[in-house]
């Protein structure tokens, strides 16, 4: 509701004029009255009115006086003038003052009520018009700032422009000097992506580094990318980056981002430096998550991996195999700690790990052959020591319970020599329950496979097929490329691949070429 400011000298006209007006239904509000333009003066400082409705003749200040005094200062408020006097030069002068309403004394109560609503009628549409404009110069700007965003991406990844493209890209872009400098920053939230993580770290980028210095921003995958115009050196920045690191760890719960902020480089080098930028977030991989990576931090990898296959694995099996919990936490330990000094390049490290772990879960009877696959998955996705680090913990730790529970298992004897027989026979395609009966132990068939049901809660016939499949897998990940049809010879199919990989897909759900192609 609009604010009216009533002003006269005569005391009964103000009384009178306040009193008969129904100020609600005009769409306004009663908010003062005043006996002069000094008193209407201050008031109109103090409470902002959006109508004045004001006599022309009073002591000290005049109503046109009042006018020019505040159409400097206030000048959206709306006058109407009140007046005595029909004479032209008080109109001349209200109307140089952009004054539309001019009333003659005495009016009444339609006179004023209908000049209040005319007055509202044009500030609620001087309102709609401010908005209609404010929304036109917001969309244009969003659309100028996506088309800038496009721009920058553009600029950014694609290797294929010409040099006279990206200049022109540059100009787009809005970078005015060949010759002046600017950097980036790459900006890559730990954990799921959503876009209101994206907004925190524009938000908080902006408070301490200071909008003036952005030139450009994207957004590239899982990247937030900023170029700022170089002003205030790297020390400095670094310093910022910490503070935004720190916010962004207070106002999201604990979550960390790691920033990577390039050296300065004049705009013909910015395609090269966001490459550069890119090759330095492999400093990660050491250097954890939530860290900061500058130039100053830099370190180069090594690229000779024979320091790292120094190791014997057969080592880490022994202490596994004799269930030594401190024993693996050191040696843990001290094959980090030389990893983390040989500073290689993280995908040599990574297969290394990769290496390390099939050569110490193939010797577990423990270990599946469903759960090397998915372990196999899950380290392709790990991005730092410390997540590989926890990876061989939770291994360990599920080997050593494994370990733990069989020995609690009380297998009879004969049932231990079945399991026996079959390991050591996957290969005879004689493998049966008849065949251990008769031809290896000399006992009644029914009566073992009764026994063996009992004890491991397997069929025979299940579990030998299931050691077989598994056995599969292994020999997969050992040998790599491997024929199916060797596979079913070696197994126990004999000539059969057919029907070898029909059992193996319906045990694994999947084929062994399957498993061959993504070894």
């Amino acid at each position: 509701m609009y604010k009216v400011l009533l002003v006269d000298d005569e005391r009964t006209i103000l009384e009178g004029i306040s009193a008969i007006i129904d100020w609600e239904a005009q769409g306004v509000a009663l908010s003062g009255t005043a006996r002069n333009g000094i008193e209407a003066l201050e008031f109109i400082a103090e409470e902002l009115p959006d109508i004045v409705i004001t006599d022309i003749t009073m002591p000290g200040m005049d109503g046109i006086q009042l006018i020019e005094n505040c159409k400097i200062v206030f000048p959206e408020i709306k006058w109407i003038l009140l007046s005595g006097y029909n004479e032209f030069e008080y109109a001349r002068k209200a109307m140089r003052f952009g004054v539309k309403h001019y009333l003659l004394k005495p009016c009444n109560e339609n006179n004023i009520s209908s000049a209040i609503r005319e007055v509202v009628k044009e500030l609620e549409e001087q309102e709609e018009q401010e908005l209609y404009f404010k929304n036109v110069e917001k969309k244009v700007n969003q659309l100028l700032q996506e088309e800038r965003e496009h721009f920058f991406k553009e600029a950014l990844t694609n290797g294929a422009l010409t040099e006279e493209k990206r200049q022109e890209l540059r100009h787009l872009i809005g970078l005015s000097g060949e010759n002046e400098c600017y950097r980036l920053l790459l900006f890559y939230p730990e954990g799921k992506l959503s876009g209101s993580e994206l907004q925190a770290i524009e938000t908080i980028a902006q408070a301490v580094i200071g909008r003036k210095t952005f030139r450009a921003e994207t957004v590239v995958g899982k990247y937030y990318i900023i170029l700022l115009k170089e002003e205030e050196g790297a020390e400095h920045l670094c310093s910022a980056l910490e503070k935004i690191q720190s916010l962004y760890r207070e106002s999201g719960d604990g979550k960390e981002v790691t920033i990577v902020l390039s050296k300065a480089f004049v705009p013909a080098e910015m395609y090269s430096f966001y490459h550069d930028v890119l090759t330095m977030l492999d400093q990660r991989f050491y250097a954890g998550e939530g860290c900061l990576i500058t130039p100053v931090n830099r370190t180069v990898f090594a690229n000779d991996d024979s320091e790292l296959y120094k190791y014997d694995s057969e080592r880490l099996i022994l202490l596994l195999k004799a269930g030594k919990e401190k024993e693996i936490e050191r040696e843990l330990q001290t094959i980090f700690e030389q990893v983390a000094a040989l500073n290689m390049k993280p995908s040599l490290t990574k297969s290394y790990f990769s290496q390390l772990y099939l050569s110490v879960v193939k010797k577990s009877v423990f270990y599946s052959s469903e759960a090397r696959l998915r372990d196999m998955a899950k380290m392709e996705n790990m991005e730092t020591l410390q997540a590989f680090r926890a990876f061989f913990e939770e291994v360990f730790r599920d080997c050593r319970l494994a370990s733990s529970r069989a020995v609690k298992t009380k297998y009879s004897t004969v049932v231990l020599k079945m399991i026996d027989i079959v390991e050591g026979s996957l290969e005879t395609p004689d493998l049966s329950l008849q065949w251990v009966a008769s031809e290896q132990l000399y006992m009644n068939a029914d009566y073992l496979g009764k026994l063996f049901k009992k004890e491991t809660g397997w069929k025979f016939s299940a579990y030998v097929t299931n050691r077989r499949i598994d056995k599969a897998v292994e020999i997969i990940e050992q040998e790599g490329d491997i024929k199916v049809f060797e596979l079913a010879e070696r197994l126990g199919f004999g000539d059969n691949p057919q029907y070898f990989s029909q059992i193996f897909k319906r045990v694994k759900g999947c084929t062994p070429s399957d498993i061959i192609k993504f070894s």
